[in-house]
């Protein structure tokens, strides 16, 4: 849905406006895109030995001891380590690290 506003010579407001992208492409585009796209990109592949451990090889555990230890040091925020924690679905009381 869009609303239209037009304010001068006077104001104008129009709702519900039906609208839609508009978006031409030539096909050399397109077919440019798709090659550039297929050069580029790898199909990758589920590893679920890699599951609990974040991309640089640490443990949940770990990178969990490792904000504590630089959240105790003054590295990290009260609330850095709270949004990371709750990020990792961590049970986190207010205030109690």
């Amino acid at each position: 849905m869009m609303r239209l506003d037009q304010y001068h010579p006077a104001h104008l407001c129009m709702t519900d406006v039906v609208w839609e992208v508009y978006c031409p492409q030539d096909v050399q585009s397109e077919a440019d895109a798709i090659i550039e796209f297929k050069l580029k990109v790898n199909e990758g592949f589920y590893d679920s030995t890699s599951l609990g451990k974040d991309t640089a090889g640490l443990s949940t555990q770990d990178y969990i001891d490792s904000l504590k230890a630089a959240h105790s040091d003054g590295l990290v925020t009260d609330q850095e380590l709270h949004e990371e924690l709750e990020w990792l679905s961590q049970e986190v009381e207010d205030g109690h690290f």
